[in-house]
């Protein structure tokens, strides 16, 4: 929370606010109720805007980030996917970099209509695809979560690197 005693930010006075903290305190609400809409919930990390007076290094944000990031839900975009061993190249990559990709069993049938029909609005795009590529867009995507191997060299180098 930003200090109670530092005097009150133009924006947040215009908004209506008595204080930094009453403000971030509202906009936190604000950010709940308006994620929940969308079925999600927020991650705040521990910095205020700088509006506040607050600084922070690049390394202090990056750090934090990663922490946060452990874990990436990525998926197969269509097309892309059929290169011939771009997921194996991708996945020696990710154990390179300290990471590890694991299918990720999620189901969105439900929405395969509303896909393709937006799929089809892009009618300069899907007039190039040759059969098989219409086929790939029209497939289910496959989703994996990669996580951070967390006692992997090149993790522990990231993390030296970014305290520094």
């Amino acid at each position: 929370m930003p200090d109670s005693a530092r005097a009150l930010q133009e924006w947040d006075r215009t908004a209506g606010f008595g204080s930094g903290p009453e403000a971030v305190r509202a906009r936190r609400e604000e950010d709940r109720r308006g994620l929940y809409m969308l079925g999600a919930t927020a991650q705040w990390l521990d910095f205020l805007d700088g509006q506040y007076g607050m600084r922070y290094a690049p390394a202090e944000l990056a750090y934090a980030l990663a922490e946060w990031l452990a874990s990436w839900l990525i998926y197969e975009e269509a097309i892309h996917r059929r290169h011939p061993g771009a997921l194996q190249q991708r996945g020696e990559a990710w154990r390179t970099e300290g990471r590890m990709a694991t299918r990720a069993l999620l189901c969105f049938a439900q929405f395969r209509g509303q896909k393709m029909q937006a799929a089809r609005a892009y009618k300069s795009q899907i007039a190039q695809f040759d059969p098989v590529s219409v086929a790939d867009v029209e497939a289910p995507e496959h989703y994996w979560k990669l996580d951070v191997l967390r006692n992997h060299p090149a993790v522990g180098l990231t993390h030296s690197l970014i305290q520094k």
